[in-house]
């Protein structure tokens, strides 16, 4: 039956009302809120309370990347709302509509219900949910790329150019997005899309222009950081293409994606076919070309939140070349089939997922269990105006409310040549700027490698001792219920800097010990074995 001929949106609507149910399904139970979102909600309570765009009161740095959510979490929080609750509501909602949209286009291209309820299910995938409710904005760039690439469809150059601005300046590499849909609606109609192109540039440029005159450039501090802490340092690209593939084809992870990308890739590879033959849709197989390229060439650090924008042309591409769909839009195959691997993909799905959610609860009880606990005793045991050298940010630094020194440079561009010159980088930080306090991961510190990069802390043994002689564990935080991988990440020990008279006291003892003594000493001192204070605290089950 043709339902997309009756004007029928029962099974878009439908589609929608599930994936906003899974969400808030997956949020109820996990509890989820990442790291980076919170980053974002600093510079927005600071904007709504008058100190304005800013991390650490006073220090003009924009190391956010996306000023449209700042200012949208800044409204929240003016009108007394809780911001990132709110906005884990909005953002589920945000993947309901867009998926509503690409279903009722489904239907209306193919007059089938398989293609729509595939991409429903790929759209319950964990990357999408996980996402979705986190706290992040990539939820609403979803949508606006979706807004973006309908109103190509449908010839609505004003929309277009609306979307593509607006998705710039929630994420910067909207800008990737509009050179690859107006490049192609370039070549398309043969005149170049001033309309839309013009449009776009009135929606970002006075951002543009205000950051430029606020913070002294338009560029977020967050790209060079991450350039300089992570890509520069990493040799190979090749890790980023098995990770990216890995989303895609059935080569490793859970058995419920592999499973689940068993049926994707085939349909995928057919999407692709066809819609490069057609022109007005070749800007989803671009997209996801230039999407992976972007992920992979520059051996870019890879974070959960940079793969929806992904798979979305990437599942689109999948529920059109599902089910043998030709390129003039007529399934082929029998009913059974099709609906076969359907529910082959909800079975995967189902697995995938429940896997994914016992895993993301107990991650989040270390959250909350230690990061969280480090920045609510920072609050209550340090001075109001103490400068924290620290990674991890987001929990921390938005608990505690310190002043942040952030490792990675994102709202430090101290921080920036120190992490490019790589080897000894720690060793220069607490050197040059000598921070109050430093929050480490001890692990790190005995290996002598830099989390997410492995670049040495130290270039010696003797610049470890020497942090150890002006730094002073005080309180040791972990957690053990979670996988065992990620143990070492959610062990951490609080040092503070010595008095004179104690720095004297450790160079003294360092200076009558042997080599063997030395290591042993440093390694107790790493730990916090030697601190009366805080008592480890596991996080709660």
């Amino acid at each position: 039956m043709k339902w997309a001929a009756h004007g029928h949106h029962r099974a878009p609507l439908g589609a929608a009302a599930l994936a906003v149910l899974i969400r808030w399904v997956f949020l109820a139970y996990t509890g989820i809120t990442y790291e980076d979102s919170l980053i974002s909600l600093r510079y927005a309570e600071n904007l709504a309370s008058g100190l304005g765009p800013v991390y650490n009161q006073g220090e003009r740095v924009f190391g956010a990347s996306s000023p449209l959510y700042v200012m949208f979490l800044a409204a929240l929080s003016r009108v007394g709302l809780p911001a990132l609750a709110v906005s884990k509501v909005l953002a589920s909602l945000a993947d309901g509509v867009t998926l509503y949209l690409w279903g009722r286009w489904l239907l209306q291209r193919t007059g089938r219900l398989e293609p729509v309820w595939f991409l429903v299910l790929l759209f319950a995938a964990p990357p999408m949910v996980l996402v979705s409710v986190s706290g992040m904005e990539t939820s609403f760039a979803l949508l606006l790329l979706t807004l973006a690439l309908q109103a190509d469809l449908s010839n609505r150059p004003a929309a277009l150019g609306a979307a593509l601005g607006l998705l710039t300046l929630l994420r910067p590499e909207g800008l990737l997005a509009a050179a690859v849909v107006l490049g192609l609606r370039w070549s398309r109609e043969g005149t170049p899309p001033w309309q839309s192109a013009a449009i776009a540039g009135l929606v970002v440029v006075p951002w543009l222009a205000g950051a430029a005159w606020f913070y002294g450039t338009a560029v977020p501090n967050s790209i060079p950081a991450k350039i300089a802490a992570y890509n520069v340092h990493r040799p190979s690209p090749l890790p980023n293409l098995w990770d990216t593939l890995a989303h895609l084809a059935p080569t490793r992870g859970p058995w419920g994606r592999v499973l689940l990308n068993l049926t994707l890739l085939p349909a995928l590879a057919a999407g692709i076919r066809a819609a490069w033959s057609d022109p007005k849709l070749r800007p989803l197989p671009a997209l996801l070309v230039v999407w992976w390229a972007y992920l992979v060439v520059p051996k870019t650090l890879l974070f959960k939140w940079y793969f929806p924008p992904l798979l979305l042309p990437a599942f689109v591409l999948a529920a059109v070349g599902s089910f043998g769909v030709s390129t003039r839009g007529a399934p082929v195959g029998r009913a059974g089939l099709r609906w076969g691997v359907v529910l082959i993909a909800a079975v995967s799905v189902l697995a995938y997922l429940g896997e994914t959610a016992v895993e993301t609860r107990r991650i989040q009880f270390a959250e909350e269990g230690v990061r969280r606990r480090i920045g609510l005793w920072l609050a209550t045991n340090t001075p109001l105006h103490a400068r924290v050298a620290l990674e991890p940010i987001g929990y921390i630094g938005y608990y505690s409310q310190r002043r942040v020194l952030d490792e990675v440079g994102l709202v430090s561009p101290e921080m920036v040549p120190l992490n490019r010159a790589g080897e000894g980088w720690f060793t220069e930080m607490v050197r040059r700027f000598q921070p109050e306090y430093v929050v480490e991961r001890p692990h790190y510190l005995i290996e002598n490698g830099t989390i997410n990069s492995g670049v040495p802390m130290f270039r010696t043994a003797g610049e470890r001792g020497e942090f150890l002689a002006a730094y002073e564990p005080v309180a040791r935080f972990h957690a053990d219920d979670v996988p065992a991988r990620l143990q070492p990440a959610y062990r951490f020990v609080v040092y503070a800097r010595r008095s004179p008279d104690s720095a004297l006291r450790w160079r003294e003892q360092w200076a009558g010990l042997n080599t063997e003594g030395r290591e042993t000493l440093a390694r107790r001192g790493i730990e916090g074995e030697l601190t009366p204070g805080e008592p480890v605290s596991p996080a709660p089950r």
